[in-house]
């Protein structure tokens, strides 16, 4: 056995027990599962209901068979490192394999998701939210586990571990799907900040339901796709002076379309929260987006100022312009005035995207719409309660329920208490970062939160 066998088996040997060890965590997870459904059943006997399986069960099954996907995948790099002919070939396995440790190293991060899964960093009523929201936007089976992260903001991945299941050739259930929300750990206790998680919940939607294809599907829709693709060679083509190859200009065109689509994908997911939330996600969204540089543009994310133009013919169009321009005037008319204003961008790419965006507004909205089968919230469900959400507010009292009993619906919940917030803050802009601070807050509105689920519960039952 000469060095690069012993190496090979050393690198194996560790990536297996990596694997295996972190594989029995995952076990003992789903021990503590079976044992409360078993508890869960006898409970149901005894009092007439059963409860529902435990939260993290799903993802817990697919860590564990993404596990057995590496172990095998690993046994089978074993047997086949044996018929290999010469050195050059055990090298390229032992880079393969020294991947592989990486990785199983890496997947240890996915442990805390389980954590997070057994003792979820958000209040209950946010949960309630954040599952039925799921349930319309992406699929009623879904599993969502919320994680506190310490090193991302908000984000979220959909079924993570589907490519370490096809390392074996294995697929993930079609009737599964795990979706893992990020949020920062700061922020798991900042109620008001919580509408971002309708804007991650919105690219799970767009993965299961190819949203994105949707809108570029539509005549406008691809037009718009050529010429920006059109633009890009020929913006490439004059910096290089002629000089550029077909394949060079082909790549520019390429790249210059990814990143098209994935600012369609942002403004989809967008257009998704405001619509559900109204001004709520604006407010969200600027106390966190609103820090940065609003005319730098990213791959993947359009410039802040044209989102947050795109959010303010939406939530005017759904009849909140004068809802903005009275609860915080001074406010609106820094929106208004950031919206309004269009700095020439050096970047001609940029430049012909965010103008194809532009364009493609109202193909966007309609697929939305489309897709939210009436899930919207207009500034008309929200006029005839937005004094009384106030008063219980400061009486101090969860704003769950009108004079006559009627559940409030938790968008209206969620922007009074911004509102409330933003007013006791000065009303200024810089309300904007501190309003999830408002102390009476953060008892008051996830509590109204879950009482307001309960009612629309028992309503809805009755």
């Amino acid at each position: 056995m000469d060095r690069l066998d012993r190496e090979f088996n050393l690198l194996a040997a560790s990536a297996q027990r990596t694997a295996r060890v972190q594989r029995d965590e995952v076990k003992r997870f789903l021990d503590a599962t079976q044992r409360q459904s078993v508890a869960s059943a006898k409970t149901a006997t005894s009092v007439g209901r059963r409860d529902s399986p435990r939260r993290g069960a799903v993802l817990a099954k697919h860590l564990h068979g993404a596990y057995d996907a590496l172990i095998a995948h690993v046994a089978q790099r074993i047997a086949d490192y044996g018929t290999l002919p010469d050195a050059k070939s055990k090298v390229g396995a032992l880079i393969e394999m020294r991947q592989m440790v990486v990785g199983a190293r890496n997947l240890h991060r996915s442990l805390s998701w389980l954590d997070a899964a057994g003792n979820p960093p958000l209040d209950l009523g946010t949960r309630y939210l954040v599952d039925q929201i799921t349930a319309t936007l992406v699929v009623g089976h879904a599993e969502v586990t919320v994680v506190a992260a310490t090193d991302r903001s908000y984000a979220t991945v959909t079924n993570p571990l589907r490519p370490v299941f096809e390392l074996s050739g294995a697929t993930l259930p079609s009737s599964e799907t795990i979706i893992v929300v990020f949020v920062p750990r700061r922020e798991q206790r900042s109620g008001l900040l919580h509408p971002l998680i309708m804007h991650e919940l919105g690219h799970a939607a767009n993965k299961r339901h190819n949203l994105v294809a949707r809108v570029l599907s539509t005549e406008p829709g691809r037009k718009e796709l050529l010429a920006v693709m059109g633009e890009a060679r020929k913006s490439a083509e004059a910096s290089a002076k002629g000089e550029a190859g077909a394949d060079e200009l082909a790549a520019v065109a390429e790249d210059v379309a990814a990143r098209f689509v994935a600012w369609i994908e942002e403004a989809i997911c967008d257009a998704i929260a405001a619509h559900i939330l109204g001004p709520t996600y604006l407010y969200s969204f600027m106390a966190i987006v609103g820090t940065s540089d609003i005319d730098a543009a990213g791959d993947e994310h359009p410039t802040t100022r044209q989102r947050i133009r795109l959010l303010l013919m939406q939530l005017d169009s759904l009849g909140w312009h004068d809802v903005l321009a009275d609860a915080a005037p001074n406010i609106d008319e820094w929106f208004r005035e950031a919206a309004s204003n269009a700095p020439e961008h050096a970047d001609p790419d940029v430049a012909c995207c965010e103008a194809a965006l532009a364009r493609l507004y109202q193909e966007i909205v309609d697929v939305v719409v489309d897709h939210l089968d009436g899930l919207v919230f207009h500034a008309s469900d929200f006029d005839p309660i937005r004094e009384e959400i106030d008063g219980l507010l400061t009486l101090g009292i969860p704003p769950c329920q009108t004079v006559r009993r009627a559940p409030i619906g938790r968008a209206a919940i969620i922007l009074g208490s911004w509102l409330f917030a933003v007013e006791a803050q000065g009303g200024d802009l810089d309300a904007l970062a501190v309003a999830a601070d408002v102390p009476e807050l953060s008892r008051l509105l996830p509590k109204a939160l879950q009482d307001a689920a309960m009612l629309e519960a028992w309503e809805a039952q009755s």
